[in-house]
This record gives structure tokens, C-alpha cells and sequence, in this order.
């Protein structure tokens, strides 16, 4: 009886298809999908794994430059886009707002205030929710402080003046500030993406899909991959550190710094010591991860294993890497036993 790669229940007759690489991240031609995941488990990650990668994590964000989807992200929460250039405007939150059609994003406000103790201060952004007594007694009426508001319309910028009044800030704005948008419309932003727990299972997912589409079901269903099973469907701590972010490229081509796709890479391997399986991810060639599917195999080595794919963001095939001319480095490095800490944050450089 065939069962569900994932929880091992018996499958029915008919499942739905379970993709490699989710669809919310492209649709492409002979798309890699399994036929061994079921309903529940299909389900599960559609509305958890899945919905955390699309808007709370790089990817994400490059999901909405790509033209993969419309809608916003970003604000007080774990994906963050702060002004990086210099000036008055330094750290004001921003969200982005994705047009699917056009293939741009645009920054859009955030209702915020700022407030320093005097002028060579940087300013401190503050949430209205964060607007309490408190903030009236750091920045008193009668000293040196200086308070602003921040708003995308003036409705919202009348709102945070009745937030400050009401906490005891006596606040009437004396001139409207210009936007911190250059003449071409962008503005140099930082984004902090936290690289929850979630988002690790996911790219976990699409590595372990991926393995169980060049390999089979009866090759994942083996007890060697309990751990990375256990860990995506129920956030089960494995013995090893499994996703772990790298930098460089997969590619030899890039290995100056050159940018030859922006389409994903996968690819799974043994480690140099043939004693693991571990794979590499690149959602659009930009954040690269190696995953641990199985720390120590117990199974015998073949030959056959290493496998990997290029999926073209812009023809939307899906090749084999060595029919693309995409040249992939050296085997990949062996797991290390690691103590399993808590989230990390990924940064990076935004113009929007």
C-alpha cells in the first residue's frame, strides 16, 4: 500500500499533486510534482510552510520584483524595510507594494512617529501602538526634543497627532517634510528578514521533495530520513543543524561575482565523505542553503545520486543542469554536528 512520504498514512487513489518548488514561486512547462504527499499534508503546507516563505523572507520579497504576485509586505514585524540613506528619513519604516503586470514594486509609508532629544540625535522610530505616557516623559514639552510624523495620507498623519495628544505629547507639525524619494521614485532601503523556524522547514520541503522526485518514494521512505521527515510536518528538533545558509554561488560561472540566472538551482549530492545527503537550494539564485537530509546513511553508496536542475524564471523550463551549460562546483561539504540555536536574521540591500 502506498503511503504519504511525509506522516506514512495510506494514501487513496487520488492525491493532489505536491510540487517540487512551490507554485506561488513559478509556473513552469513539465512542472517537477509528486504523487506521494496527501491531502492533509498537502494542505498543511500549503497554509503554513509555504505562506511564511511568501511573506516573510527574501524570497519572498524577490517573489513580488519577478512579477510572481501582487500585494504588500514588509512593516513592525519580521520582515522589515528601513531607509538606508542618509538624512531625516534615516530608518523610516516602509512596506512594498508588488505590481504583477508591471514587474515593479514601489515603497509605500508606514504610519509611524520619530522623535530625538536634540538635533545632532539620530531619530527613533515608534510605532503607534508604541506612543504610551512613556514616550511623553523621554521627549517632555519645553526641552531640546524634536517629534515628526509619518504617514502616507494626511488622514494617517491627523491619527498619530490624536495618538500623541492623548499620551500627554502636545504636537502641532510645523512644516510637511519632503519624501525621501530620489527623482526616479526609489529610495535605498535595508532589509532585516528573520529567518524563523518556519521558513526553515519550508526550504527543508522543497529539498526533500526534490530528492523524492529524482529518487523515488521507497528511497525517502527509508528510516534514514526520519529526522528530516519529522522536522518539516512537525517541527520535530533533528540532531543536526539542517538548513544553514551559505554565501558565494553554486555555479562556477559566478565565481568572479557574476550573475548568470536568476532562476532557482536545485541539486542534492553526497557529502565529500560519502556518508551524508545533503542538497543545495537557490530560490532565484540569490539566498543559497545547504540542507542535511541524512546525516549518516545507512544504506550503500551508488554512484547515481548527485542530480540537479535549473528552473528558467523566464522560458519556464526546468532542465538538468548539464544540458543547461550551468557548470556546478566541487561535491558538497560534509554536516558538522551542531547544537540547534534559535532564528537568525538574514539582511540585505534593497533599492525600491
Amino acid at each position: 500500500m502506498s503511503v504519504c512520504i511525509y506522516c506514512r498514512e495510506p494514501l487513496p487513489n487520488s492525491v493532489p499533486p505536491e510540487h517540487v518548488i512551490p507554485e506561488s514561486f513559478g509556473m513552469f512547462d513539465d512542472n517537477l510534482t509528486l504523487h506521494c504527499v496527501c491531502e492533509s499534508c498537502n494542505r498543511f503546507f500549503g497554509g503554513t510552510l509555504e505562506w511564511t516563505l511568501q511573506r516573510y523572507s527574501i524570497e519572498g520579497v524577490l517573489r513580488l520584483q519577478h512579477g510572481l504576485a501582487d500585494g504588500t509586505l514588509g512593516g513592525f514585524n519580521s520582515l522589515e524595510f528601513k531607509v538606508a540613506d542618509e538624512g531625516a528619513w534615516k530608518g523610516v519604516r516602509v512596506k512594498i507594494k508588488g505590481d504583477r503586470r508591471r514587474k515593479t514594486v514601489q515603497a509605500v509609508l508606514i504610519p509611524q512617529v520619530g522623535a530625538r532629544r536634540n538635533a545632532t540625535d539620530e531619530w527613533e522610530w515608534y510605532t503607534p501602538k508604541e506612543i504610551t505616557p512613556e514616550f511623553a516623559r523621554k521627549y517632555p514639552k519645553g526641552s531640546s526634543s524634536e517629534i515628526q510624523v509619518v504617514g502616507s495620507s494626511l488622514k494617517e498623519q491627523q491619527g498619530l497627532i490624536r495618538i500623541l495628544k492623548k499620551n500627554g505629547v502636545d504636537f502641532n507639525p510645523k512644516r510637511q517634510m519632503t519624501l525621501p524619494f530620489g527623482s526616479d521614485g526609489k529610495v535605498g532601503t535595508n532589509l532585516v528578514a528573520l529567518f524563523s523556524e518556519q521558513i526553515q522547514r519550508c526550504i527543508a520541503k522543497i529539498a526533500f521533495n526534490y530528492l523524492a522526485k529524482v529518487k523515488g518514494t521507497e528511497f525517502v521512505l527509508r528510516s534514514d530520513f526520519d529526522d528530516i521527515r519529522a522536522y518539516i510536518r512537525y517541527g520535530t528538533k533533528p540532531r543536526v543543524k539542517v538548513v544553514r545558509p551559505l554565501r558565494g554561488s553554486f555555479l562556477l560561472e559566478e565565481r568572479h561575482g557574476q550573475v548568470v540566472t536568476r532562476g532557482h538551482i536545485l541539486r542534492v549530492d553526497w557529502s565529500v565523505d560519502k556518508q551524508s545527503i545533503v542538497a543545495q537550494i537557490a530560490l532565484f539564485n540569490a539566498m543559497k542553503y545547504t540542507v542535511v537530509l541524512c546525516n549518516r546513511y545507512s544504506g550503500i553508496w551508488t554512484h547515481d545520486l548527485a542530480q540537479g536542475h535549473h528552473f528558467d524564471l523566464d522560458n519556464h523550463r526546468i532542465e538538468p543542469l548539464q544540458r543547461t551549460g550551468l557548470a556546478i562546483p566541487v561535491m558538497l561539504v560534509p554536516p558538522r554536528i551542531a547544537p540547534i540555536t534559535g532564528s537568525r536574521a538574514q539582511r540585505n540591500r534593497r533599492v525600491v
